[in-house]
């Protein structure tokens, strides 16, 4: 009798669906709590980066060595990089998955 309940019960759970739908889940999106005060962007954007999973392009080499805002606060990566680049002349741009690109105007 007990092998029979096991079987019946396989069964079931075999026939069973989800109705949810799979999302595709962002890095950049999740909040966070930041406290960075770096002196350098790059060094800020690495610290981004490495906090959140989320994928900064940036061109060091010419904003690397630029002064960032400090970031506080709890928010996302996305909000923490335009914090950080606020009156700097750079934008911060998301628009590809778990991606951030900063680029000069």
């Amino acid at each position: 009798m007990k092998k029979c309940s096991m079987a019946a019960l396989l069964l079931l759970s075999a026939c069973s669906h989800s109705t949810t739908t799979p999302v595709a889940s962002d890095k950049c999106d999740f909040a966070t709590d930041y406290q960075v005060a770096f002196t350098r962007l790059d060094e800020t954007l690495q610290q981004i980066a490495h906090g959140s999973g989320c994928f900064i392009e940036a061109d060091l080499k010419q904003v690397g060595a630029l002064t960032p805002n400090p970031v506080t606060g709890h928010m996302s990566a996305v909000q923490a990089v335009k914090m950080a680049v606020a009156g700097t002349g750079l934008t911060a741009q998301h628009s590809k998955l778990n991606t951030i690109q900063v680029t000069q105007p």
